[in-house]
């Protein structure tokens, strides 16, 4: 296959220094705010990380993890309708960037068996889109997983080298830094840009911060994550430095702990027990499970307060959320095989004010049906058999990023059964990632990269 060759970077910039501000002004009459200005600038960029993607994706990758996440609070739509952000928008660019690579390599496709369970979930979802209560909604939430299947197939397919991976985790674990200081801002100069919403404990309200995020929900599943995956690097000491994660780690902490998502904190209290276990800490456990069962709820008052709101007479939110599943549970036999469609239980349930599920499995249920409750759980079948698999080829001593990786997906399963973590966006791009750059990941060696498609061969 010959090269392919991009125009002179002068005759480039004179195409985006003549079209770009025709586009924006035009985009900006039309629509009257100034975020419009992104939307030509990420046309211009898509053919070149087109390019980039097939000669060097690696530094393309990096710069997308670090800032996708930042982007989340740059909304375009008006509210209850069909929103698009900016993430959305970065992640859109990117998924035709992938598309350009795999279109042009010779690789077999579904070649490991997570992509084929999530290509099954996919298929499955395509069902229920079609005989969606709202199509609209469920077809933007089905293509959604589309990306996140072509992130998993583009990742686990490069033939990733150890420096690699490094750079990779690098870019995850710094993505944190502007949502966490972002969050702190809001929280010491009460800008209220950077709250979510003042939610109830025992005897008041409390602020909840959620930096550049959508929802303090949101933030709270998102660091929780990337603390598990800090901290299994602080462990294994080879990765980087301790002595700069170590403060990371107390930041994500800081801001898990501001964002008063009970989901997060279960994730993180379930999360660092196991971390520990796998990778053969068992003495740190056995000494630091007492010191924080007595001295947490001694140190931070809110972090009890706010467990009790789901016990207190008052505001009850444990039995809130039974009448909710009790009353989701007697619509299933309306649509029990495929489901209202995906992202429809607020409009489809309408129980009170429309929340959402708050559980995995019954939003599976309700919108999907019992087939897209099977498939989700092959999906999940499959993902923990294969990183477990990983888990044992890596040691001891333990992958860090296996065993973060492993750790974060038995986090995610004990939170959606009462959260949604599996559909936030921001969150499970990170997991996706990290899981396909784990199926990625050689036995014993470092694998050679591989990020140009196989020349053909030339005659003479």
């Amino acid at each position: 296959m010959r090269a392919l060759r991009l125009p002179s970077l002068a005759a480039l910039a004179l195409v985006v220094a003549v079209l770009l501000p025709l586009l924006s002004l035009r985009l900006l009459m039309q629509y009257g705010t100034p975020v419009v200005f992104l939307l030509p600038a990420a046309v211009f960029a898509v053919p070149v990380l087109g390019w980039r993607l097939l000669t060097n994706p690696v530094p393309v990758l990096v710069a997308f993890l670090f800032i996708v996440v930042n982007l989340d609070f740059i909304r375009l739509g008006e509210p209850g309708g069909v929103r698009i952000t900016a993430e959305i928008l970065a992640t859109l660019g990117l998924l035709y960037a992938l598309i350009v690579r795999v279109g042009l390599q010779k690789r077999p496709f579904w070649r490991t068996g997570v992509e084929k369970a999530y290509l099954l979930y996919a298929l499955a979802t395509f069902l229920s889109v079609l005989i969606s209560v709202n199509i609209v909604f469920s077809f933007k939430n089905w293509i959604r997983d589309l990306e996140y299947l072509m992130i998993l197939y583009f990742i686990s397919g490069l033939g990733l080298t150890g420096k690699d991976r490094r750079r990779l985790v690098a870019a995850i674990l710094l993505s944190s830094l502007i949502p966490c200081i972002t969050a702190l801002m809001g929280e010491v100069f009460k800008l209220s840009m950077f709250y979510g919403m003042e939610s109830p404990v025992a005897g008041g309200e409390v602020a909840r911060v959620q930096g550049t995020m959508g929802h303090p929900v949101v933030l709270g599943h998102y660091v929780a994550m990337l603390a598990i995956l800090t901290l299994a690097m602080i462990l294994d000491g080879s990765w980087y430095r301790r002595r700069l994660l170590v403060p990371l780690l107390s930041l994500q902490l800081l801001v898990l702990y501001l964002s008063y998502s009970r989901t997060g904190w279960v994730e993180v209290m379930v999360g660092i027990p196991v971390l520990l276990w796998i990778m053969g800490h068992r003495k740190r456990l056995l000494l630091g499970i007492p010191v924080v069962v007595v001295s947490v709820p001694l140190l931070l008052p809110t972090f009890l307060a706010r467990w009790q709101t789901a016990v207190t007479a008052d505001n009850n939110s444990f039995l809130w959320r039974i009448g909710l599943w009790i009353y989701a549970l007697s619509k299933f036999p309306q649509r029990p095989i495929f489901g209202s469609g995906p992202d429809t239980f607020n409009g489809y349930i309408a129980y009170r004010t429309g929340f959402n599920a708050h559980n995995t499995w019954i939003q599976l249920l309700i919108e999907q049906g019992v087939v897209g409750v099977l498939a989700f759980a092959i999906l999940m079948i499959v993902v923990a058999r294969t990183l477990y698999r990983k888990l044992q080829e890596s040691g001891p001593p333990r992958n860090p990023l296996v065993a973060a990786t492993f750790t974060i997906w038995i986090c995610f399963m004990v939170g959606a059964w009462a959260g949604l973590p599996f559909e936030l966006p921001i969150v499970i791009v990170y997991f996706w990632v990290l899981t396909a750059m784990v199926v990625d990941m050689p036995v014993g060696r470092e694998a050679a990269p591989v990020y140009l498609p196989p020349s053909e061969p030339t005659s003479g």
